[in-house]
């Protein structure tokens, strides 16, 4: 760990504009890129910088090799090379969201190395069309039926992988936690004589994103991470696990990776044929624990840990105003009521 310190500390040291990046250069100034982001970026946000900028290498160095482009340094590279990686972009049929965070770390990577061509383009909108994503577009949330689809579909498929998927569904539908947050537990985080989840890794670890102990919410949940947790005791005795990772792969004896879920999650929706995503959990909680009732809001904030009502109000819950509206004020006219006996009160 000290050495790795050091050698980012090394990388810091030398001098961006003069530094010999090799035959491949944009491959190269990867590496410093991370130095440099070092404690600036969450580490979950670095872990997906780097995974892009690699995939940002291959395109570029594959422009150099065909002509299209004369270099990949990122000191260096001009107005049509970035220009050649939105069309790209758009060729790869991107969300706007995802190619837009795209050219976030792109231009992150060439301001580091005091390249402000993407900066310069933007001033004109008439020449080049960068991604922009839709504001406030609510995320996806599933209804009632819905997620009883998929609950009942996890029941058809065989082996320890379908416990797993069954189990971190229904912590992450009680909890409003984050797939990466409920992957990444141990055994001891959860402790449900308390109703409680300790979010072991938070989104934003290492900056703002602090861990914390946060309630178990929706009880109708509990019976199935009790029966789990059953059949988590009974796998690891089986097959001699001994792992501190709630969600334990036992061949690895680490927790089960993204990807994998993912493969898990498709074979669900094949069979109960709602399309979805894990992290739908979070927002199925907050839209289902409203359930058109604002009065729930601020505490459904409370528990997605945002900063505001807004937030949740905005992205996660979906209210049906009118509903809203009946709900919270259902018997107030009483505070207020009128006479509506005929002539009124002082009829003679």
């Amino acid at each position: 760990m000290a050495r790795a310190e050091g050698s980012a500390q090394a990388l810091r040291r030398e001098d961006l504009s003069k530094v010999h990046l090799g035959r491949k250069p944009f491959v190269a100034s990867i590496r410093y890129y991370e130095a440099y982001q070092e404690g600036r970026l969450s580490k979950s946000t670095m872990k997906v910088d780097l995974r892009r900028l690699k995939r940002f290498a291959a395109f570029f160095e594959g422009l150099a090799e065909s002509g299209v482009c004369g270099t990949t340094d990122p000191r260096r590279m001009d107005e049509a090379t970035v220009n050649e990686f939105l069309i790209w972009m758009r060729s790869e049929g991107l969300k706007e969201s995802t190619a837009e965070g795209y050219v976030k770390i792109l231009n992150r990577m060439l301001n580091l190395f005091g390249n402000p061509v993407i900066d310069e383009m933007r001033k004109k909108p008439w020449q080049y069309r960068f991604p922009k994503a839709p504001r406030d577009t609510p995320i996806s949330a599933l209804s009632r039926e819905e997620l009883q689809a998929v609950i009942d579909a996890t029941y058809d498929l065989r082996g320890w992988s379908g416990e797993v998927f069954r189990g971190m569904l229904a912590l992450s539908f009680a909890t409003a936690a984050r797939p990466k947050e409920v992957l990444s537990a141990q055994r001891e985080d959860l402790d449900l004589e308390r109703r409680e989840f300790f979010v072991r890794h938070p989104k934003g670890e290492g900056t703002w994103g602090t861990p914390q102990w946060v309630p178990i919410v929706r009880e109708d949940a509990v019976p199935l991470i009790e029966a789990f947790l059953e059949e988590r005791a009974r796998m690891m005795g089986e097959r001699g696990v001994a792992s501190p990772y709630l969600f334990v792969n036992p061949g690895t004896e680490l927790p089960y990776t993204d990807k994998t879920m993912r493969f898990v999650k498709k074979k669900v929706e094949d069979l109960c044929g709602v399309s979805f995503s894990i992290k739908d959990m979070r927002s199925t909680f907050a839209t289902l624990t409203v359930n058109d009732d604002v009065r729930r809001l601020d505490a459904v904030s409370f528990q997605l840990r945002h900063s505001s009502t807004e937030t949740t109000r905005r992205y996660y819950a979906r209210i049906n105003r009118e509903e809203a509206v009946r709900k919270g004020l259902e018997g107030a006219w009483r505070e207020t009521a009128i006479d509506v006996r005929r002539g009124g009160p002082g009829d003679a």
